[in-house]
């Protein structure tokens, strides 16, 4: 069984695989990015008191880049379907 499929780039970073331009160019076009949220709303379940520190946590997320590795696991709003 084959693992998922990795991102374009990362493909090329470790140069296992050499792709043509054509064939980079369709891998990227078939690839999903979905645009990082604005600001991290908390969820429903959570608490009210704990809701400053939820923001303030998601919004050091957003600015390091890491909301979409880290949204399935705090709740970030992230479009489905994103990988």
């Amino acid at each position: 069984m084959s693992g998922k499929r990795q991102p374009t780039a990362l493909v090329e970073a470790n140069g296992r695989k050499h792709l043509t331009r054509a064939e980079a160019d369709a891998r990227r076009d078939a690839e999903v990015h979905a645009p990082v949220p604005e600001q991290a709303s908390p969820p429903k379940w959570l608490p009210k008191k704990h809701h400053a520190e939820y923001r303030q946590l998601g919004e050091l997320l957003i600015v390091c880049g890491l909301s979409r590795v880290y949204s399935s696991i705090i709740s970030l709003p992230y479009s489905a379907g994103s990988t």
